[in-house]
């Protein structure tokens, strides 16, 4: 039955590569214990850091920012302070890098300013997996609610190829933040590995790449495709461009 292969492959909170990534053993065992982080960085990317770290049950006491615009204000919820105060009252805190473009020098910030305890997510596309991910995140409670219906959709599929990327895509939505195991669903899928490095996550929708470089989707003159979804189009628009270059 697909529902219990589905449940077989699900990642928990305390297993998933995006807890280990951040904190060490030593670490996560005080935040377990209570303990609240700093996140550095009160823009879009610290947001979504939030969401992510809050998803898998780390609390957030405050954001730091160096833009004094944002200082004095609040992001869901909780104070934006001053790199200032952050040096003044936080140093023994554990602060999480949530900004992407100049997390190196940040750190460097932060480990000269005399922080011992600095997380931050190198790798760029496994820093835009962990902070899109709570967008995408489904709970056990609906996939089993949806056991009938993931039935029918899983019969629908006439190769196991198909089936088999159906359950690891609803597998990744109901664990938690893992990478390894996104990875592990893009190769299956075929993810373009052909695809420059920037061209993979941030200047192109990768999904769409995914889509239609594959061995499954194969249309000759005179098909039809159905693109099923309700963004704005940008899988159709791909794939008119991929069609008008031949």
């Amino acid at each position: 039955m697909p529902i219990q292969q589905i449940l077989s492959n699900i990642i928990k909170s305390d297993e998933c590569d995006f807890i280990r990534t951040l904190f060490d053993e030593l670490d996560y065992k005080h935040i377990r214990g209570g303990e609240k982080v700093v996140v550095y960085g009160a823009g879009s990317a610290g947001g979504e850091m939030y969401d992510v770290l809050s998803l898998h049950g780390v609390e957030i006491e405050c954001f730091c920012d160096k833009n004094a615009d944002l200082v004095g204000g609040e992001l869901k919820g909780r104070p934006i302070i001053s790199t200032k105060t952050l040096c003044e009252n936080y140093k023994e805190r554990l602060v999480v890098i949530g900004v992407q473009k100049y997390k190196k020098e940040i750190l460097e910030f932060l480990r000269n300013s005399g922080f011992k305890r600095v997380s931050a997510i190198k790798n760029d596309e496994q820093f835009y997996y962990y902070l899109q991910f709570p967008r995408w995140k489904n709970s056990v409670e609906k996939i089993i609610q949806d056991e009938a219906l993931i039935a029918k959709a899983y019969n629908l599929m006439a190769d196991q190829k198909s089936k088999d990327i159906f359950i690891k895509r609803l597998s990744i939505l109901a664990s938690y933040a893992d990478y390894a195991s996104y990875k592990d669903y893009c190769k299956l899928s075929q993810y373009p590995s052909t695809l420059p490095e920037e061209r993979k996550v941030f200047a192109a929708n990768f999904e769409s790449e995914m889509y239609f470089n594959n061995e499954l989707i194969k249309l000759k003159d005179g098909d039809s495709l159905v693109d099923c979804g309700a963004f704005n189009g940008d899988s159709l628009l791909q794939w008119k461009m991929k069609m008008q270059k031949k």
